[in-house]
């Protein structure tokens, strides 16, 4: 089974070691999430039946979608983790014609522009809510739901496809009212942890990506796991960043050096803020990119508060490493000569291990995860990985990363003003 995930560098080079009644207590708690009806993310990086007739399912029925439609555009309704997710495997692994607009946001000038950009006939509608009563995406749903009717007469159905809770919510309700094709996410499963549920693996089928690598990545990631839990890269990473009190430390960087992962850091940030934000407790995610971010951010990094620790992710192999040429009448300027027999990775990767060294030199806890290619296997392999962390990252601060709390106040306050404008 490959490998794709590893812990290559850390400062300091030293994680707390937990005795083995703290390592039981942790499993126990995580067993019991396993065993509860919020925590089923694990699920979903087994490789049973259930698992390989999804996808199997989902890259047939987007093979006859495709056939029925000619599909220009992608249109994905959904907010937080009912986006995220699709978007960090869209923007870092696809490379194709159909565009994809993931309208997050359902400010109506962003909207209705990214409307009037579209083709409704050539365009599919992907409506994302775990609850199935997310108001962001039924009001874009209701404002998409006529567009396709105006354009596409009596075969606007073809155009729209669902993925909700499977029994229950709003979303399934309007599904079955109007027959329309619908994917489930397992009802336990929470929207940020859903990305390897038909949440993410449909834009991925829709790219003609290949849904088995992801459930694969995920899978040997699982089994690094659970083989040896006390020396697995995601309890070593969660006591990296939780070892010290959530105020000494309250903010993490996560700096991709690969452009592929970009928006991988936004899917992360919701995971970790949401999940562990809670009683008093948690960290501030902040996503940062490598190389550009080093001159926008580390400044502050450097010579700012030490209330920070970084997480580096390193891509061992690149496909096009750009070799470089100096003409001959360049070889004279030093800032030119020194690319000769060089190639832009070389640059690339010695940024790397500066901007790292530089943060050693100032006490500045980092740690790099190495991840051997970017692919669908490595995709599912950080997705998993990462939601684990949180898991164990919850277990460590005695919170439960599976419900968001914070989150439902203002949702009760929105409907009672938007019930009196």
């Amino acid at each position: 089974m490959r490998k794709s995930i590893q812990i290559t560098d850390l400062y300091p080079n030293k994680i707390q070691k937990l005795d083995s009644s703290r390592i039981q207590e942790i499993q126990h708690q995580l067993k019991n999430w396993d065993q509860s009806p919020i925590a089923g993310f694990r699920t979903l990086a087994n490789e049973d039946e259930k698992n390989l007739r999804l996808a199997e399912e989902i890259q047939n029925y987007v093979q006859l979608l495709k056939e029925q439609i000619q599909i220009e555009s992608v249109l994905l309704l959904g907010t937080g983790g009912s986006s995220l997710g699709g978007e960090a495997v869209i923007s870092g692994l696809y490379h194709g014609a159909i565009k994809f607009i993931f309208a997050d946001n359902n400010d109506p000038d962003f909207f209705s522009q990214k409307l009037s950009q579209l083709n409704p006939k050539t365009t599919l509608i992907y409506a994302v809510s775990k609850s199935g009563n997310t108001p962001e995406t039924i009001s874009q749903l209701l404002t998409v739901m006529s567009w396709l009717q105006s354009a596409c007469k009596e075969s606007w159905k073809k155009h729209l496809l669902i993925c909700t809770d499977e029994q229950k919510g709003d979303l399934r309700k309007y599904a079955e009212i109007y027959d329309l094709r619908s994917f489930p996410v397992p009802t336990t499963v929470g929207g940020r942890f859903s990305v390897l549920s038909a949440v993410g693996l449909v834009p991925a089928a829709l790219a003609s990506l290949n849904l088995r690598e992801f459930q694969k990545g995920a899978h040997s990631e699982f089994i690094n796991e659970q083989e040896n839990f006390e020396e697995s890269s995601v309890l070593k990473m969660a006591l990296f960043l939780c070892e010290e009190s959530t105020t000494t430390f309250s903010n993490h960087i996560f700096m991709p050096y690969c452009s592929s992962l970009k928006d991988f850091s936004r899917w992360f940030c919701q995971l970790w803020a949401e999940s562990l934000g809670k009683e008093g407790k948690g960290y501030t995610p902040y996503p940062a990119l490598g190389t550009t971010d080093q001159h926008s951010q580390v400044q502050l990094y450097v010579e700012g508060p030490k209330n920070k620790k970084i997480i580096f992710t390193e891509v061992k192999a690149f496909k096009n490493p750009l070799k470089l040429s100096v003409p001959a009448e360049l070889k004279k300027l030093e800032n030119f000569s020194r690319f000769e027999n060089k190639s832009m990775l070389d640059l690339f990767s010695a940024e790397l291990k500066g901007t790292r060294d530089s943060f050693v030199e100032k006490n500045i806890p980092n740690i790099t995860v190495s991840v051997d290619k970017i692919d669908e296997y490595s995709f599912g392999a950080l997705f998993y990985f990462w939601e684990s962390v949180t898991a164990i990252a919850g277990a460590l601060l005695k919170i439960n990363p599976f419900d968001q709390p914070g989150v439902e106040r203002a949702k009760i306050l929105t409907k009672e003003y938007f019930s009196k404008s």
